[in-house]
């Protein structure tokens, strides 16, 4: 009995110890070959040899960022789980399976304390006992300092555990003990950028200073939504100017501009408060007729009375002229009565947009250096320039409702000089795209802010006369001439205002128009319409010839007493 319990016993240990264990062996052999480019991407190859002792599923980590990942030549979508990206094998029968991985690394270098660090996952904490280990890593060309390789367990202890040979710009090697389960293994190398000549540092989607232009060009768009979005009124039919409009009030009805002074002489002019002389070189005398009375808005009159004060003559081309202009460019007795008081200032939108092509202006500066001590004041000579051009074109379109010539084509010119610089640059699509930003707000900014009803009846009748000046018949227009002979005369201040002197004129076609009343200029016999438009035109234009040079003068001058000061 005794004899027979032991055999017994015997029996059942053996069976115990023949009972299958439901686990993974590990890898036999595991080899990882990285091929790393000159634009800094890795392509990692990693072959392991498993032994399965039963059906299992089996799971490989994969470093972040890892794309196209391919298992035994098969593209295949890895799984993101809490801290990792993995790739899960299916399930598995028992038994000894190569399995192939391969994925590439397109930032495996990165840009750190203006040096360049490679980095390459040799292993990424495979789950299992590796007992064979290989790797090879090809660069793109031969290094100048040696690698250093650390692991999750023993830090940069693992080299004594390795065996590496280093041959022109391949790195081979092996290790020569166990390597645990959940390990990991990195190569880092510092190298030149002569090493990756076709690198570029990846640019977050948004940088400060695409954020702060987002920012801007947002408030821009909101505030102009909220307090400036004005509705375009449908134009009424009007053969004479709107009642109590004078030439220089037309701005200020259309774009929210102050008054035009040299308008407002020729309104004055026709209405006989004054008379206009000029001579052969090119000189303008403004001549009193008579004392304006009630019958104009208080602002007119203390305008007319600064103007002449106790002369009865001025000098159109004179610093007192040109400075009147500027003083009243910020002034009219419409805008309270055509605005809303709630609507907002145009300014600030054209501002903030002026802020938006500064912020260009770095951008487009990095297109010409990577780093270097002149940077930052590259930087901010572009910031300046585009914040010139952007008021440049900002100042053309305010102009655009007026037809003011010399503006519009300076805004053209400046966006032309954006569109140069962004080629010079290297960013010809920023360029490109500040351009359109720019005349898109300049043009909405010159429709100025929400209008009253009397507001909106002025703009309609605006547009009605402006139709009427350039597109009414020359049948039409003769008629109107046979009625009143002065009618030419008396709407010309109106059409130079608008800048649509030109085709007014054509509209009477070749006949001959008597002497202007109000124009003493030396001309002969009698001129055609064309004639007197182009006259009138170079009279304005010498009115407000030093009004512009007004702004250098001051400029220069500011600049002069600052250095005096010094």
């Amino acid at each position: 009995m005794r004899f027979a319990r032991k055999l017994i016993l015997i029996f059942l240990c053996l069976a115990l110890l023949c009972v299958p264990v439901s686990a993974l062996s590990g890898a036999q052999s595991a080899r990882t070959d990285a091929v790393v480019s000159s634009d800094g991407s890795c392509r990692i190859t990693m072959r392991f040899q498993l032994h399965l002792e039963q059906e299992g599923r089996l799971e490989i980590p994969l470093p972040a960022g890892a794309q196209d990942v391919r298992l035994d030549g098969k593209y295949k979508t890895p799984t993101q789980q809490e801290q990792q990206l993995a790739l899960i094998l299916p399930k598995m029968a028992a038994g000894i399976h190569t399995v192939e991985i391969s994925y590439t690394l397109p930032n495996a270098v990165q840009q750190q304390n203006s040096a360049l660090v490679l980095q390459v996952p040799l292993l990424t904490g495979f789950a299992y006992p590796v007992e064979q280990f290989e790797f090879s890593i090809v660069l793109p060309m031969e290094p100048n300092a040696q690698p250093s390789f650390s692991s999750g367990y023993y830090g940069e202890g693992i080299l004594s555990s390795l065996n590496i040979q280093q041959q022109g710009s391949a790195i081979h090697g092996s290790c020569h003990s166990t390597l645990k389960d959940h390990e990991t293994l990195t190569m880092t190398l510092r190298a030149d950028e002569q090493m990756f000549p076709d690198y570029s540092p990846q640019q977050p989607l948004l940088g400060i200073w695409e954020l702060i232009m987002v920012i801007l060009a947002g408030a821009a768009m909101v505030y102009y939504l909220v307090a400036l979005l004005p509705i375009i009124p449908r134009k009424i039919r009007s053969f004479s100017p709107p009642e109590g409009l004078a030439a220089g009030d037309l701005g200020t009805c259309l774009t929210g501009c102050g008054m035009d002074l040299t308008m407002m002489v020729f309104s004055w002019a026709q209405m006989g408060y004054l008379s206009i002389e000029t001579d052969r070189q090119g000189n303008v005398t403004l001549q009193k007729r008579m004392e304006m009375g009630s019958e104009r808005p208080a602002l007119e009159i203390r305008c007319f009375e600064v103007l002449f004060g106790q002369s009865r003559s001025v000098d159109g081309l004179g610093l007192h002229y040109a400075r009147l202009c500027r003083k009243m460019t910020t002034k009219s007795h419409l805008l309270r009565q055509i605005y809303r008081s709630r609507s907002g200032n145009p300014r600030i939108v054209r501002l903030l947009a002026v802020a938006v092509g500064g912020c260009s202006g770095v951008l487009l500066s990095r297109g010409v250096y990577s780093a270097g001590a002149g940077t930052v004041l590259l930087a901010i000579a572009m910031s300046l320039v585009c914040m010139l051009l952007s008021w440049g074109i900002h100042s053309g379109s305010k102009c655009l409702p007026l037809g003011n010539k010399l503006p519009i084509w300076l805004g053209m010119g400046c966006s032309a000089v954006w569109i140069g610089l962004g080629f010079v640059m290297n960013n010809l699509m920023l360029a490109a795209l500040m351009v359109a930003y720019e005349n898109l707000t300049g043009i909405a900014a010159a429709l100025g802010g929400r209008r009253s009803e009397q507001g909106q009846q002025y703009v309609a009748q605006i547009r009605g006369l402006r139709s009427h000046l350039t597109r009414a018949s020359v049948f039409d227009m003769q008629q109107c001439l046979e009625r009143n002979p002065a009618y030419f005369f008396e709407l010309m201040p109106y059409a130079l205002a608008l800048g649509v002197e030109r085709p007014f004129a054509r509209r009477f076609g070749k006949v001959t128009v008597a002497e202007c009343s109000y124009l003493n200029a030396p001309v002969r016999g009698e001129l055609t319409p064309a004639q007197w438009a182009s006259l009138l035109r170079q009279v304005a234009d010498r009115l407000n010839r030093r009004q512009r040079k007004l702004r250098f003068e001051q400029f220069f001058q500011q600049t002069e007493n600052t250095v005096k000061t010094k």
